[in-house]
């Protein structure tokens, strides 16, 4: 094997990739709407447990738009999110571009039911 093409390849592929939105790992959606359904989330998990049905019909709504968009990491992002308000444990990996806001999201519900 040739390491020059080898590595060129890799380029290419990278480039590619990048081309199909797939490169490395990142967040698509602006941190202002992030932050939004962060806080929506902890909000109706704490202290507007009414509104947690509706909210829960947003993000799924939202999930099966960012599915037909081939929007993998936000499509499992909502989907953490759904299973945070059904109570369910939510999987993904370390190198998510979203762990760290569900992995708040799970901090401060849970502190929150700590203190009640």
């Amino acid at each position: 094997s040739h390491p020059d093409l080898e590595s060129d390849l890799r380029m290419l592929e990278q480039v590619k990739r990048e081309r199909a939105g797939e490169a490395a790992p990142v967040q698509t959606l602006p941190a202002d709407q992030v932050d939004q359904l962060v806080q929506s989330t902890i909000a109706v998990k704490t202290f507007a447990s009414d509104k947690l049905g509706v909210w829960r019909n947003d993000l799924v709504r939202n999930s099966a738009i960012a599915q037909q968009h081939n929007m993998t990491h936000e499509f499992e992002f909502f989907n953490a999110l759904i299973a945070i308000l059904d109570d369910q444990p939510v999987t993904m990996p370390t190198d998510h571009p979203y762990i760290s806001h569900v992995g708040r999201v799970i901090d401060v519900i849970a502190s929150d039911q700590t203190a009640s």
